[in-house]
């Protein structure tokens, strides 16, 4: 019927130029598109919210180092990190500049991550194990003006002009000693702030926090510049949707280099709950991050779909070792199609646990402008569009993410995701 009244109002022109659709449904598919617009702290940074959670809980554990090297506190991890950022910063980094991170996962990776942001600089993961020659596009790409490494002399060389920064000289630098906060320096600008008095605000919520280099396997890798706001943004949607406290622990295990591995750097840190650390290549190992996840209560982890297979294996032909899973309330997967067997796999796998599976959920892994599905499910089965879900009803709603930065990118999932009760989700 809006075909025909176009064409009666404007017989001029041609059928194919005619809109099919009228102005209400052009203004509904707007929205839709658009997406609901969600209150969140949209002029916060990372390292505010962080530095307010420490004052909260100093004493509480915030990260649990790999291979049971004990636990470090909020406060603890807050000073290292204060310390780094005010070095940086005695080194010329301020908001705006990209300090790359050429670090194993280990106890200094999460400071160095936080006095980078800290400082208003930009981290840029650099994986350690990559080959030397994208390694070194990546620092010349970025224009990275430091690199802060877990090592006197790096393994590949850094780019002249770029500053060498060991995170052990950070952390012990004369420039993070006592000294009044905000001290002038020269030309009355800041000087470099105590290790014991706070770093003050140096980003905005639209200065970038990361970039990120995609794998490059179209092509030539890709740099994407994400700000504080989008991260923020990011994190609020998660915690709306699957809300953690301070009773849960996340796992990273994530290469930091991977997007995945930015909630499980902050999510955990701004909402008080934990975070434990696998050691380098451990997420590789389906043994090792199932005796952390019963060693340190993981109830929060996160899966590439061909590692959750193997995960699920190991529960599957050791049945009696599902106990060691018992602490796990959200399983995340996204990266890759995940195949439905995995998913009825998933519940065969838990379900002589006895717990009450209200639902589950799975990431396409697909890339979606601005878009996510939410499922919820009374029965199992298929629903249309590749959503394994039985439900009684499915509904669909648009989440914006944020901008992926100056450069105006989107970058979304298509996530199906449903209520669970004790037992985890897939997600």
């Amino acid at each position: 019927m809006s075909l025909i009244g176009h064409g009666l109002d404007k017989p001029e022109r041609a059928a194919a130029e005619l809109p099919l659709a009228g102005e209400a449904e052009r203004e509904r598919l707007r929205r839709f598109a658009r997406g609901p617009r969600v209150a969140f702290a949209e002029d916060a940074t990372l390292p505010a919210l962080f530095e307010a959670r420490a004052a909260l809980v100093p004493g509480r554990p915030g990260v649990f180092l790999p291979d049971g090297q004990g636990a470090v506190s909020y406060a603890e991890l807050e000073a290292g990190s204060r310390r780094i950022a005010a070095a940086l910063r005695a080194r010329g980094v301020g908001p705006g500049d990209r300090v790359a991170v050429l670090m194993a996962r280990g106890a200094q990776l999460l400071p160095a991550i936080l006095g980078i942001v800290r400082a208003g600089g930009a981290y840029v993961p650099v994986d350690p194990g990559h080959p030397a020659r994208r390694i070194g596009f990546v620092l010349a790409d970025s224009g990275a003006k430091a690199v802060v490494t877990d090592a006197p002399v790096p393994a590949v060389p850094v780019p002249e002009g770029v500053l060498l920064c060991p995170v052990e000289e950070l952390l012990n630098s004369p420039d993070g000693a006592d000294g009044p906060d905000g001290a002038d320096g020269p030309d009355g600008a800041d000087g470099p702030d105590g290790a014991d008095g706070p770093v003050g605000a140096a980003a905005s919520a639209r200065d970038l926090a990361y970039v990120i280099y995609t794998s490059g396997s179209t092509g030539q890798p890709k740099g994407v510049m994400v700000e504080h706001r989008s991260v923020v943004n990011r994190l609020a949607w998660m915690q709306r949707a699957y809300p953690i406290g301070a009773g849960d622990v996340l796992l990273q295990k994530t290469p930091v280099s991977f997007d995945v591995s930015v909630w499980e750097l902050f999510w955990w840190a701004i909402e008080g709950a934990a975070v434990a650390l696998l050691p380098p290549g451990g997420e590789k190992d389906p043994e090792l991050m199932l005796r952390t996840v019963a060693e340190r209560g993981v109830s929060v982890l996160h899966f590439v779909p061909s590692m959750l297979g193997p995960f699920l294996d190991l529960l599957e032909q050791a049945p009696q070792r599902l106990a060691e899973a018992g602490s796990l309330r959200y399983v995340f997967c996204s990266g890759e199609a995940l195949p439905p067997g995995r998913v009825e796999q998933f519940h065969r796998v838990f379900a002589p646990a006895g717990g009450r599976r209200r639902g589950w959920s799975i990431c396409t892994g697909r890339r979606r402008r601005r878009s996510m599905s939410r499922c919820t499910s009374a029965s199992r089965g298929r629903r249309p569009g590749g959503c394994p879900s039985g439900g009684r009803s499915t509904t669909r709603s648009c989440t914006s993410w944020g901008r992926t930065g100056r450069r105006r990118r989107w970058a979304c999932r298509v996530s199906c995701a449903s209520p669970v009760s004790r037992w985890p989700a897939v997600i």
